[in-house]
């Protein structure tokens, strides 16, 4: 016995709960990338030596280290500021 034809509003509420699928996964990627991209960023800014410049034609830092932050937690009162923040 063959396959009765799927009635047309199941077809389209199939559709339309693909589509939403659809701009929801898409919503979530860009807010991923434009919320996570500038962390990243921030991320990797923190980590370069001071001794290594990182410029332009390089994608990626040259010399990534602990340098910066070992002089925050050194030289400066930072622990105290985050207990009494």
């Amino acid at each position: 016995m063959p396959d009765a034809p799927v009635p047309a509003h199941i077809r389209q509420a199939r559709r339309r709960k693909a589509f939403y699928l659809l701009a929801t996964g898409l919503f979530i990627l860009v807010q991923i990338v434009w919320i996570g991209l500038p962390i990243l960023m921030a991320v990797m800014w923190s980590l370069v030596s001071g001794k290594h410049s990182w410029s332009y034609p390089d994608m990626f830092p040259p010399v990534l280290g602990w340098d910066p932050w070992i002089y925050v937690f050194k030289y400066t009162n930072i622990r105290r500021a985050l207990a009494t923040s």
